[in-house]
């Protein structure tokens, strides 16, 4: 993939995943829970970061990440 295509994200936004994953862990959230969670977390800060609307299905994860991030999100 050319460079150019490539979006770097600021430090900041692997602390923050790092922190809502914790939050999963306190909910008792198994591994694989816990992995699509982080996942799902570094799409929701690119989004806010890039001041994008986040179109999604999982209204389960992004409805509990949009608690702690404040995001634009249309859930289809």
């Amino acid at each position: 993939m050319p460079a150019a295509n490539l979006a770097l994200l600021d430090t900041s936004v692997y602390i923050e995943n790092f922190r809502l994953s914790r939050i999963g862990a306190r909910k008792g959230y198994a591994a694989n829970k816990l992995r699509h969670l982080a996942f799902d977390t570094l799409i929701a800060l690119s989004a806010r970061d890039f001041g994008a609307t986040l179109i999604t299905c999982n209204r389960e994860d992004f409805a509990e990440i949009n608690k702690h991030v404040a995001l634009k999100l249309i859930f289809w």
